[in-house]
């Protein structure tokens, strides 16, 4: 270790704790970063004071609250991550400043809404499903890029009905799109899942007595 390094973000940097808003996960960093508390006992002071009933107890809670700041600020690490969380800080009213899981959260959501989120729909909207994919493994890749389209922080949560549409556009199988069409408004996203792969499955079925490979 050189010279001149605090001890402390050396270590940090060794389990990947440190974050950089520009350049790092947040997701990752979050998993890391709670386990870290976790081990560390960041949160057991916390639960102390709810066992023994002392959450009412305001010079106590504010301790806490600062153990968990300090901690925090110390893996950041570049000067535009902690003006951005300095910045969410301000913004808080005074019963919720330097609270950790808050801050955590607004970092995500400055995160998510700076990446251009029309982007990941129009990547959604035009994705197929490729030939020979199974619906199991296309559904997925799907899902995947819904987590980036902000579906679920719309009213009503509109993840399945975005992937319905999708599903519907995009899969290979022109007779189960129709099949998927004809149900009309009863559809949902579960149905539309159990009638492909019963399809799939049956057409997998006739393939091997056939001797013939699914396309």
């Amino acid at each position: 270790m050189a010279h001149g390094i605090d001890p402390r973000i050396y270590i940090f940097k060794q389990k990947g704790l440190i974050f950089d808003i520009a350049t790092d996960n947040i997701d990752v960093w979050k998993t890391k970063y709670t386990s870290y508390e976790r081990a560390q006992g960041l949160h057991s002071f916390q639960r102390r004071l709810n066992e023994r009933d002392e959450t009412d107890n305001p010079e106590l809670i504010e301790k806490a609250r600062n153990h968990r700041f300090d901690a925090l600020i110390n893996i950041l690490d570049s000067d535009e991550t902690v003006n951005i969380v300095t910045q969410l800080n301000a913004a808080f009213p005074d019963e919720n400043k330097n609270n950790v899981d808050l801050l955590i959260e607004g970092m995500i959501n400055h995160v998510r809404g700076a990446t251009n989120i029309r982007v990941f729909r129009h990547e959604l909207m035009k994705r197929t499903q490729k030939q020979g994919e199974r619906f199991a493994d296309y559904l997925i890749a799907l899902r995947e890029i819904a987590k980036h389209c902000g579906y679920a922080e719309e009213v009503g949560n509109q993840v399945d009905h975005r992937l319905l549409d999708v599903i519907i556009m995009n899969i290979r199988d022109d007779d189960v799109k129709r099949k998927l069409l004809e149900k009309g408004a009863e559809l949902n996203l579960q149905k539309t899942v159990k009638i492909i792969e019963a399809d799939e499955a049956a057409k997998c079925d006739e393939a091997k007595i056939s001797g013939k490979s699914m396309e």
